[in-house]
Protein backbone atom coordinates (compact mmCIF):
# COMPACT_ATOMS: atom_id res chain seq x y z
CA UNK A 1 0.00 0.00 0.00
CA UNK A 2 2.76 2.43 0.95
CA UNK A 3 4.73 1.62 -2.19
CA UNK A 4 1.67 2.32 -4.34
CA UNK A 5 1.12 5.69 -2.65
CA UNK A 6 4.77 6.60 -3.10
CA UNK A 7 4.67 5.69 -6.80
CA UNK A 8 1.45 7.65 -7.26
CA UNK A 9 2.87 10.72 -5.51
CA UNK A 10 6.05 10.61 -7.62
CA UNK A 11 3.99 10.15 -10.80
CA UNK A 12 1.80 13.16 -9.95
CA UNK A 13 4.77 15.42 -9.22
CA UNK A 14 6.45 14.38 -12.49
CA UNK A 15 3.17 14.95 -14.34
CA UNK A 16 2.96 18.41 -12.78
CA UNK A 17 6.40 19.16 -14.21
CA UNK A 18 5.21 18.26 -17.71
CA UNK A 19 2.14 20.46 -17.22
CA UNK A 20 4.33 23.38 -16.12
CA UNK A 21 6.57 22.93 -19.17
CA UNK A 22 3.43 23.20 -21.32
CA UNK A 23 2.42 26.44 -19.58
CA UNK A 24 -0.31 25.21 -17.23
CA UNK A 25 1.18 26.56 -14.00
CA UNK A 26 -2.07 26.76 -12.01
CA UNK A 27 -3.03 23.16 -12.78
CA UNK A 28 0.51 21.94 -12.08
CA UNK A 29 0.44 23.67 -8.69
CA UNK A 30 -2.71 21.75 -7.72
CA UNK A 31 -1.26 18.45 -8.97
CA UNK A 32 1.87 18.95 -6.82
CA UNK A 33 -0.33 19.60 -3.79
CA UNK A 34 -2.25 16.40 -4.54
CA UNK A 35 0.99 14.40 -4.77
CA UNK A 36 2.17 15.82 -1.45
CA UNK A 37 -1.17 14.91 0.10
CA UNK A 38 -0.74 11.31 -1.05
CA UNK A 39 2.73 11.11 0.45
CA UNK A 40 1.68 12.64 3.77
CA UNK A 41 -1.47 10.53 4.16
CA UNK A 42 0.46 7.35 3.43
CA UNK A 43 3.35 8.53 5.63
CA UNK A 44 5.94 7.87 2.95
CA UNK A 45 9.07 9.90 2.31
CA UNK A 46 9.63 11.35 -1.11
CA UNK A 47 13.11 10.97 -2.63
CA UNK A 48 15.38 14.01 -2.37
CA UNK A 49 15.32 14.80 -6.10
CA UNK A 50 11.50 14.83 -6.03
CA UNK A 51 11.38 17.04 -2.92
CA UNK A 52 13.71 19.55 -4.56
CA UNK A 53 11.77 19.66 -7.83
CA UNK A 54 9.08 22.13 -6.71
CA UNK A 55 8.84 25.42 -4.80
CA UNK A 56 8.09 24.92 -1.11
CA UNK A 57 6.16 28.19 -0.91
CA UNK A 58 3.93 28.26 -4.01
CA UNK A 59 4.18 24.55 -5.08
CA UNK A 60 5.08 25.28 -8.71
CA UNK A 61 7.49 22.79 -10.33
CA UNK A 62 10.91 24.41 -10.70
CA UNK A 63 12.11 24.49 -14.31
CA UNK A 64 15.39 26.27 -14.99
CA UNK A 65 14.83 29.36 -17.12
CA UNK A 66 11.06 29.30 -16.78
CA UNK A 67 10.09 29.15 -13.11
CA UNK A 68 13.54 28.94 -11.50
CA UNK A 69 16.83 30.83 -11.54
CA UNK A 70 20.04 29.14 -10.36
CA UNK A 71 23.19 30.97 -9.31
CA UNK A 72 26.44 29.83 -7.76
CA UNK A 73 27.46 32.12 -4.91
CA UNK A 74 30.35 31.52 -2.49
CA UNK A 75 30.21 27.76 -2.52
CA UNK A 76 26.42 27.51 -2.64
CA UNK A 77 23.88 26.92 -5.38
CA UNK A 78 21.11 29.47 -4.84
CA UNK A 79 17.77 28.43 -6.32
CA UNK A 80 15.14 31.17 -6.68
CA UNK A 81 11.50 30.73 -7.67
CA UNK A 82 10.65 33.31 -10.33
CA UNK A 83 6.98 33.43 -9.29
CA UNK A 84 7.09 33.98 -5.52
CA UNK A 85 10.75 34.78 -4.79
CA UNK A 86 11.39 31.75 -2.54
CA UNK A 87 15.14 31.08 -2.18
CA UNK A 88 17.02 28.01 -1.07
CA UNK A 89 20.78 27.47 -0.75
CA UNK A 90 22.46 24.11 -1.25
CA UNK A 91 26.21 23.67 -0.64
CA UNK A 92 28.30 22.76 -3.67
CA UNK A 93 30.03 19.45 -3.08
CA UNK A 94 33.66 18.91 -3.91
CA UNK A 95 33.62 16.66 -6.96
CA UNK A 96 37.39 16.31 -7.24
CA UNK A 97 38.30 12.76 -8.18
CA UNK A 98 34.71 11.72 -8.87
CA UNK A 99 34.56 12.79 -12.52
CA UNK A 100 36.75 10.74 -14.89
Amino acid sequence: MRNELLNRAIFLINYARRLAESGYLDISREVVKLGLTYSSKGRVRLPLEVKRSFCRKCYVPLIIGKTETRRIRRGYIVRTCNLCGWKRKYPVRNLRGKIP
